[in-house]
């Protein structure tokens, strides 16, 4: 059991006079205030429970332990436990730095050391280092005349630092056991680092997140997740009851409203039971934490909160990264959805200013990835200038392009043969690009033109050579000597392919879909990719004063069996375009896009404007739009619906080739991108 040093002195003085000390006494004692000397006892109360201890203060009378000689036992020997002998060094620095920024005042190093077993250098050595970290979170140490010491530092800072060395400290396992005892008092906390915070808030916040409003929501955590905001909010009410309240202004400008409104909801459930005035600061506080789990869940364009900027981003993230490695990640949907869930949140904790966190899984995954591992922190650079990503961050968003390539493994049974007319310099270039980019194929060989006669082309899965071999009767592909990132790019989507026909093809998954429900699910998705093919047009337009006023005349011009009230579809289009930038970034184009009850069928249709409005693109940075992408949707969006009106958003800005499309492209060019995209869906279903 951990105790404060206020609490050890008033722990103590209770044991040494069973019949009572008045509340001067203890002011004397602990110099402090008659409001301080209060709510330490109230902290005490929580500690003393789990030894079935109570602290009585009768009427006109001193306060006294009420319990059995055994319990009062129990709690001298645990106010005279050392638990710091078992502690590694990490551990050891861990729990000191601790000390410091849980406690309002801590002892001299001589007594320090005392505690913890060590020796005043070796505590002194600990100091140094701690002090030094501190002081790049601009917190300071103070010591007074009689060598004790405080820090000081802006209390979010300190809050998140608390949070961050618990959950650093406290395992997964150990955490959950507690949450899942009924009687919190009965649990033998060994754990040091799960002590520092009474147990009956941890109860407390267990029962209200099992709460009905509160329960589905934490429900979608994963386990870490779900532990840090337990812990930060523990925190929170431990820092409000000692009385270090954030005095900086947090505004609720610029938060989710349903984040600010489930921490109204929770901490007027902590109000209730800890008597606790709660500021909106920490109201305001809390709902930030909690925009920095992943509680967001998957969302499409139509989606009402839709965050188009990220959206580019991530495309833009994963373009570049897929430039540099060599694995063509664009096509992943589910990696696409993974990071706007990911990155959603991620942002937030990196405003926070959150603490690296070591983790030996994420180093595994970074040594094993080492190419993807730079590549995502450079492009993180490039594409989030204004954010500052650490090291756990970065190895967790490289987790999720690492499973986008697991979900796609590369049978290392392919036979390569590159072909070359080049010396062994060129070879030695090819092999070594080739390896490093693909290095999952491991039967490579390079052979000179010459040595043609010499091979088995009819063991051979995949021929390549730098020169053309007219009259060669096997299938090759021709590349350049240097190995291109975009010939890179086409080589590892061939190899996939070979892969699967290797191992027998099709996904499982798929090939269990019984016959009649393959058929149906095609049927609906032919049918709708006929719906939008039909009406697809790019349209001439005389543009209005406005943005808004050409919309309203473009959609009144659309068939009836399309869009019902032309007034409510505009309005809830226009509504979209003023909340969140639509334009593409270096294009004259933006997706103006709505679904809504008002709309009959899917709609894809541009429209070329005879002069250019200047608008915000999802960088915001302005362009100037001459080209209307309208994209309409019936509500509730349908499954086909959502895939390919998702496809055809996406393919925009896919990569720079359809950008252009979209840009300057005619009908019967941007008609046979549509068409492709279509067919490239219904072959996923066949």
């Amino acid at each position: 059991m951990y105790f404060t040093k206020r609490e050890k002195i008033i722990l103590g003085v209770l044991l040494d006079y069973p019949n009572g000390v008045n509340q001067q006494d203890l002011q004397d004692i602990l110099g402090v205030s008659k409001r301080t000397v209060y709510r330490e006892l109230a902290n005490i109360e929580d500690s003393v429970a789990q030894f079935h201890l109570t602290v009585v203060k009768p009427r006109n009378d001193g306060y006294y332990l009420e319990g059995s000689e055994e319990d009062k036992q129990a709690l001298y020997q645990a106010l005279h436990q050392t638990p710091f002998s078992t502690f590694s060094k990490a551990q050891r620095q861990n729990a000191l730095a601790l000390t410091f920024l849980m406690q309002d005042q801590v002892d001299t190093i001589d007594a320090i050391a005392a505690d913890y077993k060590v020796s005043e250098r070796t505590l002194s050595t600990d100091l140094a280092m701690i002090r030094s970290s501190f002081a790049e979170y601009g917190i300071e140490f103070q010591t007074d005349r009689n060598g004790n010491q405080t820090v000081v530092g802006d209390e979010i800072i300190l809050r998140q630092l608390i949070v961050n060395l618990l959950d650093l400290n406290i395992k997964e396992y150990e955490f959950f056991q507690l949450m899942k005892a009924k009687d919190f008092a009965q649990v033998d906390q060994e754990d040091y680092f799960l002590q520092l915070v009474p147990s009956a808030i941890y109860q407390l916040i267990h029962h209200i997140f099992n709460q009905g409003f509160a329960k589905d929501q934490f429900a979608i955590l994963p386990d870490n997740q779900l532990k840090t905001i337990i812990i930060s909010f523990a925190v929170n009410i431990l820092r409000i009851e000692q009385g270090h309240e954030i005095e900086s202004e947090i505004l609720a400008k610029g938060q989710s409203a349903h984040f600010i409104r489930l921490s109204h909801q929770l901490y007027e459930l902590v109000a209730k039971n800890r008597h606790l005035a709660v500021s909106m600061n920490e109201r305001h506080f809390f709902a930030r934490q909690l925009e920095g789990m992943n509680f967001n869940k998957r969302q499409n364009i139509f989606s009402q909160n839709f965050n188009t900027e990220l959206s580019y981003q991530v495309a833009e993230l994963t373009r570049r990264i897929s430039n540099q490695t060599g694995y063509d990640f664009r096509q992943d949907n589910t990696l696409y959805e993974d990071l706007m869930t990911h990155l959603n949140a991620a942002l937030k904790r990196v405003d926070q200013g959150m603490v690296s966190i070591d983790d030996n899984i994420l180093d595994k995954i970074t040594s094993k990835y080492p190419n993807l591992h730079a590549a995502v922190g450079e492009s993180l650079k490039e594409v989030f200038p204004a954010k500052n990503f650490n090291n756990e961050e970065i190895a967790y968003i490289v987790i999720h392009y690492a499973s986008s390539i697991e979900r796609q493994p590369i049978s290392s049974n392919i036979k390569v043969v590159i072909l070359t007319a080049g010396g062994f310099g060129t070879s030695k270039i090819l092999e070594g690009r080739f390896k490093n980019k693909i290095p999952e194929i491991q039967n490579l060989e390079i052979y000179k033109i010459s040595q043609m006669d010499t091979i088995k082309f009819n063991e051979v899965d995949l021929i390549l050579s730098t020169s053309y071999l007219p009259g060669f009767d096997y299938n090759y592909k021709v590349i350049s000597p240097l190995l291109l990132d975009d010939e890179i790019m086409s080589l590892r989507q061939e190899v996939k392919n070979l892969s699967q026909m290797k191992s027998g093809g099709f996904n499982n998954d798929r090939m269990q879909m019984r016959a009649d429900e393959r058929f149906d699910k095609l049927f609906r998705l032919v049918n709708s990719a006929n719906q939008i093919l039909e009406n697809f047009d790019i349209v001439d337009v005389v543009a209005g004063d406005s943005v808004e006023e050409t919309l309203l005349a473009i959609v009144k011009d659309i068939d009836a069996t399309i869009v019902s009230d032309p007034e409510m579809v505009t309005d809830k289009v226009i509504h979209r375009y003023l909340e969140a930038p639509i334009g593409i970034p270096h294009s004259n184009i933006a997706l103006f896009h709505s679904t809504n009850q008002w709309v009959q069928a899917p709609f894809f249709k541009i429209y070329q404007l005879d002069k250019s409005f200047s608008i915000l693109g999802m960088d915001k940075e302005p362009i100037d739009l001459e080209r209307i992408l309208l994209l309409l949707a019936p509500e509730p969006l349908s499954d086909e619906n959502e895939i390919l009106l998702g496809k055809i958003s996406s393919s925009i800005i896919d990569n720079d080739l359809n950008t252009e499309i979209y840009k300057s492209g005619t009908k019967g060019i941007v008609f046979q991108l549509l068409s492709s995209l279509f067919v490239e869906e219904t072959t996923r279903i066949e």
